[in-house]
């Protein structure tokens, strides 16, 4: 009777346990404010989804030298360039705030790397300037989620205005099947997703080296399923892939070509097939270019082209 009991104990840790887990990994938004709901009802779809995937870490050149299938689809179906440029310093959370911005992470008008120092010598979260892309999605009623593999994303959507939906795992094909099964459940209008491994790989055992490689093709191939996925879905659709920076040995903070240049694809709904992007790119492209797939404009501050803009009117027919 006792070593039963002690097993029934057992499993009642082990449901609280795995309970605990599963809610820690999976962080919905709060109900929403009467004025917020109200514009949700009343909301109407943007004309296409779009999809931003950041890929920490992942240098041109080491996406050059390794089997990518997906990627290489992405590229010869779309609009890319292979140097395009981040932020300087290269760090991932100054280079995916300038993403979600449209600002630089310096000067008058910056969004200050995401962090600040505090009187202790750490750091705080800074809060994230408006107007940014889950801002103006709000203004304008869609449906807008952020999906990652960092813990500190979670920055980004504690009180972000316009993330509907956050959920954080270190799996990345739970991750991306989850993104596309919000994108069809909810009707979303956004998607961005952050994965992390390349870069984590790329401070353990080294940018270009055999383990990167292999996480690198094993990213393609989920990526891979994550299309697939997407486009079950009739509505029509525009992915982005960018990277946050590169690396070179085992770190990524020199402002060195090895470490600022990243890929920057264009893929799908009104992106003409095979086309360069040029050498005029950057990370701060981000933000305007996914308005404008959108369906929005830019606000003025944002010093960033829409590259959306300029390849659907490119792929447009004559008339």
């Amino acid at each position: 009777m006792r070593s039963r009991t002690l097993l029934w104990r057992v499993a009642g840790i082990a449901v609280v346990a795995l309970t605990a887990f599963v809610a820690s990994q999976a962080v919905r938004r709060p109900p929403l404010h009467a004025e917020q709901a109200k514009r949700r009802l009343e909301r109407h779809a943007a004309s296409r989804r779009v999809v931003l995937v950041s890929i920490g870490g992942l240098a041109p050149r080491v996406m050059a030298a390794t089997p990518t299938p997906t990627l290489d689809r992405l590229v010869r179906e779309g609009a890319a360039t292979d140097v395009a440029r981040t932020v300087s310093p290269p760090m991932t959370i100054a280079a995916n705030t300038t993403m979600i911005t449209g600002r630089r992470p310096d000067g008058p008008d910056g969004h200050g790397h995401g962090r600040k120092p505090k009187e202790d010598g750490g750091q705080r979260w800074s809060a994230i300037p408006e107007p940014t892309i889950y801002s103006r999605c709000d203004d304008e009623g869609l449906r807008c989620a952020l999906i990652s593999q960092r813990d500190d994303f979670a920055h980004f959507a504690a009180d972000e205005r316009g993330v509907d939906y956050y959920v954080r795992s270190d799996e990345t094909d739970w991750l991306l099947d989850e993104g596309a099964s919000w994108m069809r459940r909810e009707e979303g209008d956004f998607l961005m997703v952050y994965l992390a491994d390349v870069d984590r790989v790329g401070h353990k055992d080294g940018w270009d080296s055999q383990e990167q490689r292999a996480v690198v093709t094993e990213i393609d191939a989920h990526l891979g399923a994550f299309l697939e996925a997407l486009e079950r879905d009739p509505r029509p659709l525009t992915l982005l892939v960018v990277a946050d920076h590169g690396g070179e040995g085992h770190r990524h903070d020199l402002s060195i070509d090895a470490n600022i240049l990243v890929p920057f694809v264009l893929f799908g709904d009104g992106i003409s097939p095979a086309t360069s992007l040029g050498a005029d790119v950057s990370v701060m492209d981000v933000a305007p270019t996914v308005l404008s797939a959108l369906g929005l404009p830019a606000p003025v501050p944002w010093a960033g082209r829409s590259r959306y803009l300029e390849q659907s009117q490119i792929a447009a027919p004559l008339h």
